[in-house]
């Protein structure tokens, strides 16, 4: 395989990966629903000032995330090598 070919396969391999965990809604004034993340697959939200919130693993299914209490603006969830940006209005 060249290095050309490895990089056409990794795109492609992070681009299904990406695709398969959905965020929402985002922008929220509230809960945030998280779906398609693999049970036991550890998440870190942070604030945009790069502070950690919270960590933790996702359970089987949907998941969400309480955002009520958090002030607006941006907060960055990392899935792994992922970075999923939310809008708290």
């Amino acid at each position: 395989m060249s290095f050309g070919d490895y990089i056409n396969f990794t795109q492609r391999y992070c681009n299904k990966l990406l695709a398969a965990i959905n965020v929402y809604p985002n922008p929220t004034l509230g809960k945030v629903t998280i779906e398609g993340a693999k049970e036991d697959q550890v998440f870190r939200l942070y604030g945009v000032n790069g502070q950690l919130i919270k960590e933790g693993k996702f359970k089987k299914g949907k998941n969400q995330m309480n955002f009520t209490d958090f002030a607006p603006g941006i907060y960055l969830l990392k899935v792994d090598e992922h970075t999923f940006k939310i809008s708290k209005r």
